[in-house]
């Protein structure tokens, strides 16, 4: 815990970050009695100048958030993790920037989380925190939470979550132009992808027609493909 203090080096800050994220996901509640000592730094960490050391930090995030015990964290997490995901997609696509968009893509799932588990505590914001989440999407670098977010974005889409598809469901043909996308790709498992088979599927012709026609040739022909293997 030590190694969390701002006057730490470098590489004793990044081990103790790791060593946190373990902490969150195999111990969870029962570490929660020592947050004290670290998740202040650990939440300052989601800004930190190195990507090398934003990453971490927003994917512990992103166990931390499934606790009861991060509520009371959860508004100033939000709003770092909005702005790493804001700042972060403004930047080109070039390899030198595939650290920044994993940094992106967790900071997507810790947001998500707080979104599901916290909504009280970000009541005020939460339209704000859902549009940069949605907006973030589809992940870019990292396959283990593009896997976990696009699983989320299809489940959240299937129960015509309101905050998700928009009033009168304007947002649906731009998420699903995200879940074409993701198709059987490194960013979607393969239950996700006979998910969006079957979703896909249940939308109807006339619906798919509609929203095809705001999608780019690629995705049209990729829309096909779905629909076949799905009515297989």
């Amino acid at each position: 815990m030590q190694g969390m203090q701002p006057a730490a080096s470098d590489d004793d800050r990044k081990l103790a970050l790791f060593v946190i994220c373990d902490f969150l996901e195999h111990l969870q509640e029962r570490v929660t009695s020592q947050w004290p000592q670290f998740m202040p730094n650990f939440i300052e960490a989601i800004l930190h100048p190195q990507a090398e050391m934003r990453q971490p930090a927003c994917y512990g995030l992103s166990l931390a958030a499934k606790l009861s015990a991060f509520a009371p964290l959860a508004q100033d997490a939000a709003a770092k993790l909005s702005e790493v995901v804001t700042q972060s997609r403004k930047r080109s696509k070039k390899k030198s920037e595939k650290i920044n968009q994993a940094c992106a893509d967790n900071a997507l799932s810790g947001l998500v989380e707080i979104l599901l588990n916290h909504e009280q505590q970000v009541a005020s914001v939460k339209a704000q925190l859902w549009d940069v989440w949605l907006s973030g999407l589809p992940c870019q670098e990292d396959d283990a939470e593009g896997i976990r977010n696009h699983k989320t974005l299809l489940r959240l889409m299937q129960q015509e979550r309101p905050e998700v598809v928009g009033e009168g469901g304007k947002n649906v043909a731009k998420l699903l132009g995200v879940l074409v996308d993701v198709y059987k790709t490194d960013h979607a498992d393969e239950e996700t992808s006979k998910g969006i088979g079957q979703f896909i599927l249940l939308l109807g012709e006339s619906r798919l027609e509609s929203f095809a026609g705001q999608f780019s040739e690629k995705q049209r022909k990729k829309l096909l493909r779905i629909v076949r293997e799905a009515q297989k």
